[in-house]
């Protein structure tokens, strides 16, 4: 007898330690459950206006696939669980989106789970502890809602009516999830139970109500997504405003140190004037001129690049209804330097200062006979000096150029205009400037429009047997309209048309050709 009476002692307390180990057991509350940490993160961020704090643990599944869920806690009862269950359940109340640790298919949430390490044993056990607490008699699978059978209490059978119609109004909505977890190897133990102590789930209504909130939050989130992904970059923001630019002029870009630029323009132009000749004669010039200009752009450093422009030519005169002429001959090559003293950020504009040295390479138009031949170059050195800038304006690009040119004189002539010899020529300087805007259509098109203003001082000749002669002074006026073609990352095409307006006889129509390559 005191064999058997040892025996069922020691029978007793294997039973009562594991329920007693499973009523000590802290619990936390699973709100939701992610594959992504992030998403993990910024939902959790979301719930800060709970009572409790909200953190993210990582849970690895039977699959080896790692989930992220959200949870509060922890909790150092059932019934203080399911109390935070039954107060903020209809405000969470949502769509399943997480999935259990060994199944693909959607749970109920949120779901309890224990923080605390417990053998597999221990499992049934916190099952019975939880399942006495219930009006069940056995635990529900939350996937499966069952009806629950009668019982013999009227305040039992009133809570469970009252279950039954939320289970009626959603599917599945038969409890909460909830057991324990095993935190030594990650995975979680899941066992079901219903709220206790009356306490009924929200009702269809606010159920309904609060889903078609999330799905409405839902699609102002998709939405936006949407509209995050169709904004530009900012590279390609940028690459829009090197088109734009690009086609205003070269002097509003610069390339980056590793890069070599090569550009080809072929321009042609047409412009009219009269001419006085000797005896009162007037004679009526259309000039027709077709250059092909080859540039190569070399960056010395990210802010200072140089290059060369070396232009052919292609000249024809018509003179009045008789003669005409023609010439096929180098022009004057330019020889740049381009400096970019301060990188342009977010609120300032980009500035470029650009220098450019004239080579007379062309013919001289002092070295022929103008009777029957045609320059192709200036005669003498020229510099000219330039600041550019420009500016984003949401959604344009503005831009403009002030610059001086300095012609030196033409010196030590023997040049005969009639039966005058000209000696020196002083061509005057010519200040000028230049503004526009621009405007991306898209990331292939963009489109330019222009004004430019020249002001050229007075002009002296020096002659052999007179006087020297001062000329007035003139001026150049002109509309430019531009466009931008990107053909590929490396090269795009620009043409500008140039309507003149102080000289109404006058237009040029250009395409230029720039290509990158990478060094």
């Amino acid at each position: 007898m005191k064999t058997n009476k040892h025996l069922l002692i020691l029978l007793l307390i294997f039973l009562i330690a594991p329920l007693a180990h499973a009523r000590q057991a802290k619990l936390e509350v699973q709100l939701s459950q992610f594959k992504l940490e992030s998403l993990a993160e910024r939902y959790a961020k979301d719930l800060s206006y709970l009572d409790r704090p909200v953190f993210v643990k990582a849970v690895e599944s039977s699959g080896g696939e790692t989930y992220y869920t959200v949870r509060t806690g922890p909790f150092d009862s059932p019934e203080k669980a399911l109390s935070f269950i039954n107060e903020w359940t209809p405000m969470l109340a949502e769509k399943p989106v997480a999935m259990a640790a060994d199944s693909l298919e959607p749970i109920q949430l949120p779901q309890l789970v224990s923080t605390e390490q417990s053998p597999k044993k221990e499992t049934s056990a916190a099952q019975a502890d939880v399942s006495t607490k219930t009006p069940r008699k056995k635990p529900t699978k939350i996937a499966a809602a069952q009806t629950p059978k009668a019982s013999s209490d009227p305040e039992d059978n009133e809570s469970e009516k009252s279950g039954q119609k939320a289970a009626d109004a959603e599917e599945g909505d038969s409890g909460f999830l909830w057991g324990a977890s095993d935190e030594a190897d990650g995975h979680d133990t899941q066992v079901s139970g219903t709220a206790s102590g009356g306490a009924t789930a929200p009702t269809g209504d606010l159920r309904r109500q609060v889903r078609d909130l999330q799905e409405q939050v839902k699609t102002l989130m998709d939405a936006e997504e949407v509209r995050s992904e169709l904004q530009a970059t900012e590279e390609e923001k940028e690459e829009e405003k090197e088109d734009i630019l690009s086609a205003a002029g070269r002097n509003y870009t610069l390339l980056e140190k590793g890069r070599l630029g090569v550009e080809y323009k072929l321009d042609y132009s047409y412009f009219a004037y009269d001419s006085l000749r000797e005896q009162n004669i007037i004679e009526h010039h259309s000039n027709h001129n077709i250059k092909n200009t080859f540039t190569m752009e070399y960056p010395l450093k990210d802010n200072l690049t140089v290059e060369a422009a070396v232009p052919f030519s292609y000249k024809y005169d018509k003179v009045g209804t008789g003669a005409s002429k023609e010439i096929s001959d180098l022009s004057d090559v330019d020889f740049s330097l381009n400096y970019q003293p301060i990188q342009s950020g977010v609120g300032f504009p980009s500035i470029i200062f650009r220098g450019i040295l004239t080579a007379p390479l062309g013919r001289d138009p002092y070295d022929i006979n103008p009777d029957t031949e045609l320059s192709t170059g200036s005669g003498g050195y020229a510099g000219q000096g330039s600041l550019s800038v420009s500016q984003t304006v949401d959604p344009i690009m503005v831009y403009g150029t002030v610059g001086y040119t300095y012609k030196h004189p033409i010196k030590d002539l023997d040049y005969k205009l009639g039966s005058q010899t000209l000696t020196r020529y002083d061509r005057g300087d010519t200040v000028e400037f230049s503004m526009g805007i621009g405007y991306a259509f898209s990331y292939i098109t963009s489109l330019t429009m222009g004004y430019s203003y020249a002001y050229t001082f007075e002009a002296e000749r020096f002659f052999k047997e007179a006087d020297s002669q001062t000329y007035a002074t003139r001026v150049q006026s002109s509309l430019a309209i531009g466009t931008s073609w990107r053909i590929s990352k490396k090269l795009r095409i620009n043409s500008t048309l140039q309507i003149g307006l102080a000289n109404s006889s006058y237009f040029s129509l250009s395409f230029r050709f720039p290509y990158e390559f990478d060094l």
